[in-house]
């Protein structure tokens, strides 16, 4: 039995951050530098790049219990590969198939100079260059490359980033996709009973939820601010946003979503509620009795010693959510309300999504 009951341990976590972590930041912008010692390998084309450590706090893994201190950390060196294509700067994981970042403003055949991300990807396996819009209207990156040292600076459009994950119409959300799906399982068999996640409730997928509407002979009746009403099978359901929070938190070293949201779905007898919240560890929350919540990780510190930390802690009700929506889907011809669970394959929500993973890998020694 877990110790401390999740929708108390939320209220309780949200007072803490609001009285303990001053970070966040009301301006749309968010600029952070990151330096390494650089290492090239011309003969190879090859860039190895050992972070600068720097002391920040950490939740700490002591034994069985945890500890909130000052840590110097220091990451891992880490290597990309780099080619010229005309005056366009490919990066790419070392060992990967081809895949690449794109990067432009230097001068072509040195790596050396300032060098800025275009947001396109070239796709090793297909052949085509692939670009996001999306992404460069909320992030920047410049990289520079002198001898011996490598610089990144990149901006974050925390505001509007943020307000655009939020979905404006919870009824054309994916999560409402598979709510459809699910409670119509027994009745359509073109729907099948997916795993629910509750975080799909910000994640708009219009073109699904109307397939679903089609398939799985739902009715929407009404649609409000915080949710709506719909009709399957002669029962009648409702959907209630009680919560949606994200807020964005400023880290010299590592910017960070606060997410927390709770949902109710009825059907006029039964409630079944969803909770939600990821953050990342903060002092309040660094002890042992939250252990089962925390995200651990590993870092090195000044002297090259590995130490565990709390990374994040994600408190969610995803199981009990499901079986307890599983518990009012409407009944088959046989009165059968069972269904044989099939995972949704989730869509990825957060800042971390928008960064590819060649540019994560330049900026991972400001995220861990």
């Amino acid at each position: 039995m877990r110790k401390v009951r999740i929708a108390t341990l939320i209220a309780c976590i949200v007072l803490l951050i609001a009285c303990g972590d001053d970070s966040s930041s009301a301006g749309d912008v968010y600029t952070y530098n990151i330096n390494a010692s650089l290492f090239v390998n011309e003969a190879d084309h090859l860039l190895v790049m050992i972070p600068d450590s720097y002391p920040v706090d950490r939740c700490v893994s002591e034994g069985e219990t945890f500890v909130w201190k000052t840590v110097i950390h220091q990451d891992k060196p880490d290597s990309l590969r780099y080619q010229f294509h005309g005056d366009s700067l490919f990066l790419s994981d070392v060992g990967s198939d081809g895949d690449a970042s794109i990067f432009l403003g230097g001068h072509a055949g040195s790596v050396y100079g300032t060098w800025k991300y275009t947001f396109c990807k070239y796709n090793g396996q297909g052949g085509i260059v692939q670009c996001s819009k999306e992404d460069k209207q909320h992030f920047k990156y410049e990289i520079s490359f002198s001898e011996g040292r490598v610089n990144v600076e990149y901006d974050i459009y925390g505001k509007t980033l943020l307000e655009e994950q939020k979905s404006d119409d919870y009824m054309n959300t994916y999560f409402m996709y598979l709510l459809y799906n699910k409670l119509s399982n027994k009745i359509s068999a073109k729907c099948q009973s997916y795993t629910m996640f509750i975080d799909e409730i910000r994640s708009t997928n219009a073109d699904s939820v109307q397939s679903a509407i089609q398939n799985c002979g739902v009715q929407v009746i009404e649609k409000t601010k915080n949710g709506g009403t719909f009709a399957i099978g002669g029962t009648t359901y409702t959907l209630t946003v009680n919560k949606d929070d994200l807020i964005f938190h400023m880290d010299e070293h590592e910017p960070y979503e606060e997410s927390n949201i709770d949902v109710n779905v009825s059907d006029g007898i039964t409630v079944c509620n969803a909770h939600f919240f990821r953050s990342n560890a903060v002092e309040g929350l660094c002890r042992a009795e939250y252990a089962e919540y925390m995200d651990l990780t590993t870092g090195l510190d000044g002297s090259g010693n590995e130490y565990s930390y709390a990374k994040r802690i994600l408190i969610e009700n995803d199981r009990e959510f499901n079986k307890c929506i599983g518990e009012i889907i409407v009944k088959g011809p046989d009165g059968s309300t069972n269904p044989l669970y099939k995972k949704s394959a989730k869509s990825g929500m957060g800042i971390e999504k928008n960064i590819d993973r060649n540019i994560l890998k330049l900026l991972k020694y400001a995220k861990n």
